[in-house]
């Protein structure tokens, strides 16, 4: 069986996140649904809207709002699957235990003249991430899933005329979901993440070359290693058979007291927040159903 998911929405980390990647806005996150029944509706199309207050970069002292549109498609075919965990991701194992996929996620641009310290720098621009991914099933009741994500993923920025290889990064996390007490079709989702990024990616957020240097931004040569490591936690509402809403929300914190780049002058805080929230109108979901697990039409 194949899985691509196509779900915008971390922070778009339910997105996942939906919404859910912490400081790494339009991640992508696991789901933190969990379906009832054997089986589930073959196709599901939504459109919504999510909310996002982050901070401009990973050790930015500054933060801003956004507001994205969030596309919603699902399509789960023998071959072919596109679920709601706020990635794309195709799977070429898949069993009880382990799941080994491809899976993706992004981040918003900020612009120069929003973040003092990087005044005069150049932009960052929209970022991508594509690579293979490890899922592990550790746990699995009526009530509770906990999994274990080990991902490698190539990154890359864009200005949308143009695309720039910025090295890869590697983001194991763990994230337990439970069955909400007060809502049938509510979950919530608790994880835990780490990041370590190459050379390429550190420099990109946190290398001042001599041309971009001032007195209060000195030259620094951004080395590879260890950028952060984050908690979170976010509820989620799914579609009921008398309601097409799905709506969540949630928060997360990072935390770089022992990045690699600490000592970077555009590393201005060692903490860092996201707060979003969002809702999609799922507004087609088809008379033909799938196994839940197999992903066989019935």
């Amino acid at each position: 069986m194949a899985t691509i998911a196509l779900s915008a929405t971390t922070a778009l980390a339910q997105a996942t996140a939906l919404t859910q990647t912490p400081t790494r806005t339009l991640a992508t996150a696991p789901s933190n649904s969990i379906d009832e029944g054997n089986s589930l509706p073959k196709y599901e199309l939504g459109l919504g809207y999510t909310g996002i207050f982050v901070n401009d970069y990973p050790g930015s002292n500054q933060l801003h709002y956004v507001w994205l549109p969030v596309p919603y498609f699902v399509y789960r075919g023998d071959f072919l699957r596109a679920d709601k965990d706020g990635s794309m991701h195709g799977v070429f194992i898949d069993n009880a235990e382990i799941d080994i996929d491809a899976s993706a996620a992004g981040s918003v641009p900020v612009n120069d003249s929003q973040d003092e310290a990087r005044a005069g720098m150049p932009n960052i621009d929209w970022m991508g991430e594509l690579g293979p991914r490890v899922l592990v099933h550790i746990l699995r009741t009526s009530d509770y899933d906990l999994d274990a994500s080990i991902p490698i993923r190539w990154a890359f920025s864009t200005d949308l005329t143009r695309v720039d290889d910025r090295g890869f990064d590697f983001n194991p996390e763990i994230y337990l979901r439970r069955r909400a007490w007060f809502d049938r079709q509510g979950s919530f989702l608790a994880y835990y993440g780490a990041l370590w990024g190459t050379s390429q990616l550190n420099r990109y957020f946190y290398e001042v070359t001599p041309q971009y240097a001032t007195p209060d931004r000195p030259v620094y040569s951004a080395m590879p290693g260890y950028m952060y490591d984050y908690v979170g936690l976010s509820y989620r509402h799914d579609p009921s058979p008398t309601s097409p809403i799905i709506y969540f929300l949630g928060f997360s914190e990072a935390y770089m007291a022992g990045a690699a780049n600490r000592d970077s002058p555009l590393m201005k805080s060692i903490e860092n927040q996201e707060v979003f929230v969002g809702f999609i109108y799922d507004f087609y979901r088809s008379r033909a159903r799938v196994s839940r697990h197999s992903g066989l039409e019935e």
